[in-house]
């Protein structure tokens, strides 16, 4: 009977992920698609990470330091 318990919970489990990848794709479908999510956001895309966000801000920090560039910096 506990082994019979235990495969069930595992089948469980296995669709319960399942879903949840189903779920997720489709609605980051949506959000790209209406443009909800914007290009601009790494942590959210496929092959985007975090990292990408510091190297851009690494380069308009660079930027900033020309004269006549604009300065401006904000943070969530």
């Amino acid at each position: 009977m506990l082994h019979l318990m235990h495969s069930v919970q595992k089948l469980f489990l296995c669709v319960c992920k399942i879903m949840e990848l189903m779920v997720n794709n489709r609605l980051m479908w949506y959000l790209e698609r209406n443009e909800i999510i914007t290009p601009a956001q790494s942590g959210f895309h496929k092959s985007r990470s975090t990292t990408d966000q510091l190297v851009r801000f690494g380069v308009l920090c660079h930027i900033g330091f020309y004269p006549e560039a604009a300065r401006y910096c904000y943070f969530l």
